[in-house]
């Protein structure tokens, strides 16, 4: 649907970061997209600069999606709407249809969780959102002055400090939303969990040195972001509240009431966050079956990385 859309065809390029040698490839996609060759292993950055450097010709914004997703026929048009009323940098709305397994509907939930804290809630607050690694869009004027002060290499969440450090605000989109069918099975699911971790605290190490920068130019969004990725995982958050909870409940029973009334507040501030359309006969089996697998979910931190 990228190249089926109600907006000027004439006013847009599609280009397409693929591994797959370009005979492999269908002729009337390769006709309709500017294709670009790139590693597997490619990182974050490296995608940028290669579709960056393969415009042809000028444009006002480069879209990041993913190769998966499922886009409506009015996305670009909604995105030029969004940009006008508020020109900044846009965070989109991913979702996932498809959410008949447990791991598919625990990334769901935990995404949306993120969306409503990071997104929805700084928003309202006056802060940025967080960027998530697909579903936003940049200036590329903006791109054009800043590329090459960024390493060649860098992250989502490196250019999401820098973003914060140069003032540029992430409005979260919540209504343009991009919809995603993925089969994400236990292990798969458990590899996210621990690279999302360590992922999260390189960047807080990468946020602390910006840090008195932050303070001393009463930067909030350089502020807010060593203070959001000190914060520990909301899944880690419970792993550790219950852990706390019945250690000093078998230690010390009234000390223990502190730890199962924060557990409880957790959990509640938790399904505030959780939107109402998760919640239906999948999400109360999924939940029911969630305790049976904290002890994976815990000890998946400590497994050696996948390739």
């Amino acid at each position: 649907m990228y190249h089926r859309q109600t907006y000027p065809h004439e006013l847009f390029k599609l280009l397409i970061a693929t591994s797959i040698p370009k005979e492999q490839i269908p002729a009337a996609l390769s006709q309709q997209a500017i294709l670009l060759s790139v590693e597997e292993s490619s990182s974050d950055g490296q995608l940028i600069q290669s579709a960056f450097s393969s415009l042809p010709g000028r444009y006002d914004l480069l879209v990041f999606l993913d190769a998966s997703a499922t886009v409506s026929h009015n996305l670009l048009a909604q995105i030029n709407t969004a940009y006008n009323e508020s020109p900044s940098v846009l965070q989109l709305h991913r979702i996932y249809t498809k959410r008949n397994t447990s791991p598919v509907l625990w990334s769901a939930v935990g995404e949306e969780i993120r969306r409503s804290i990071s997104g929805r809630g700084h928003n309202r607050c006056g802060l940025s959102a967080s960027l998530e690694k697909s579903g936003f869009v940049l200036e590329c004027d903006w791109l054009e002055e800043n590329l090459d002060e960024l390493p060649e290499d860098f992250t989502c969440q490196q250019l999401e400090l820098y973003l914060a450090s140069d003032r540029q605000y992430i409005d979260f989109q919540d209504h343009i939303q991009l919809r995603y069918e993925e089969k994400i099975n236990l292990s798969t699911f458990y590899h996210r969990q621990r690279r999302s971790f360590g992922t999260q605290y390189k960047s807080w190490f990468r946020a602390l040195s910006r840090l008195p920068e932050g303070i001393f130019s009463l930067n909030a969004d350089l502020i807010d972001r060593c203070i959001q990725w000190a914060i520990l995982p909301p899944v880690w958050l419970i792993h550790l509240l219950i852990f706390m909870a019945v250690l000093t409940t078998w230690l010390q029973w009234a000390l223990a009431l502190k730890w199962w009334g924060l557990l409880v507040v957790l959990l509640f501030a938790l399904a505030l966050a959780t939107p109402d359309y998760l919640v239906d006969k999948p999400f109360n089996r999924a939940m029911k079956r969630t305790p049976f697998y904290i002890p994976g979910w815990f000890l998946s931190l400590f497994g050696k990385p996948s390739a």
